[in-house]
């Protein structure tokens, strides 16, 4: 249940802030209404999921961890994350956040110097 949870507020963060940075001006200046910009947002958000949410998916399970919470963990620190962004009115980057995470449940679980660095440059320089 925690993974579901964790996911589902990610989700819903996600397509709060990357919507009003979308569709802020458009709401500013009267084009569109909350209720209108909330159901494209929506459909959209699922839509990307669907169709290309599994490329990120791979790529960021290539540095996963063999612990049962850890993705919750990860999925909920992230959402946390772009939730402070989002309030504070700065754009964030789910795949940022989420690697970030990752990053720092690494961190946790193995310390620096056991920590795959060519693995996590790798995966920043792509």
């Amino acid at each position: 249940m925690l993974y579901v949870l964790s996911a589902m507020f990610l989700g819903w963060i996600l397509g709060a802030n990357n919507t009003a940075s979308i569709f802020g001006p458009g709401i500013a200046s009267g084009v569109f209404s909350h209720r209108k910009v909330a159901l494209i947002g929506s459909v959209f958000v699922v839509l990307g999921a669907l169709i290309n949410g599994s490329e990120g998916l791979k790529n960021l399970s290539s540095l996963g961890s063999n612990y049962a919470y850890d993705g919750a963990i990860v999925l909920l620190c992230a959402g946390l994350t772009m939730l402070a962004l989002t309030r504070l009115g700065f754009p964030a980057s789910a795949t940022q956040t989420v690697f970030g995470g990752m990053v720092g449940i690494g961190l946790v679980r193995v310390g620096i110097t056991s920590m795959n660095w060519q693995m996590v440059a790798r995966f920043l320089l792509s």
